[in-house]
C-alpha cells in the first residue's frame, strides 16, 4: 500500500497515487482551489508540481537560490511595483495548515514576502478524495 515516490525529492512528504487522477482534478480539487482563491480575492495563482514539494521540517533547510528558482521564478517588475506569483502546493499534512478559511473551511498555510502570500499551502482531506472516488459518476 505505501511504496515509494521517486519523483518527490522530500523525505517528509507523502503522496496519494490514483491511476487516473482527471475526474478527481476536475470534480473535487479544482473546484475547491478555485473557490479558496476566490475567497482570498487572487485570480492568478499556479499549482507548484509535487517535486518541488517540501515539508516545514525541511524549510528551514532549504538554500535560498532554491527557494529563488522553485518558488519565485516568475516574478516580474510592472511599473516600479514588484509582482511576485501565487503559487499553491496540495498537501495531505494539516500539520503544514494551521490556518482555516472562514469562508470555505479549507485549512491552509502561507509563506509570506513583505506580509504578502505568495505559497500557500492547502489541505486536501484523503478521506474527501476517497468519498470523491466512490461517486457513481466516477466508478462508472
Amino acid at each position: 500500500m505505501i511504496k515509494n515516490c521517486d519523483v518527490i525529492k522530500s523525505n517528509y512528504l507523502v503522496c496519494a497515487a490514483i491511476k487516473d487522477s482527471t475526474l478527481i482534478k476536475q470534480d473535487l480539487i479544482n473546484p475547491l482551489v478555485a473557490r479558496f482563491f476566490e475567497y482570498q480575492d487572487i485570480e492568478s495563482y499556479e499549482e507548484l508540481p509535487i517535486e518541488y514539494g517540501f515539508s516545514d521540517i525541511e524549510f528551514p533547510k532549504i538554500k535560498f537560490d532554491q527557494i529563488y528558482r522553485i518558488l519565485l521564478s516568475g516574478i516580474k517588475k510592472n511599473n516600479a511595483i514588484v509582482d511576485v506569483p501565487v503559487k499553491y502546493f496540495l498537501t495531505l499534512d494539516k500539520i503544514n495548515c494551521s490556518q482555516k478559511c472562514k469562508k470555505t473551511d479549507t485549512f491552509y498555510d502561507t509563506i509570506e514576502i513583505n506580509d504578502r502570500p505568495f505559497l500557500y499551502f492547502i489541505h486536501i482531506d484523503l478521506t474527501t478524495i476517497i468519498q470523491e472516488l466512490r461517486k457513481p459518476k466516477l466508478m462508472e
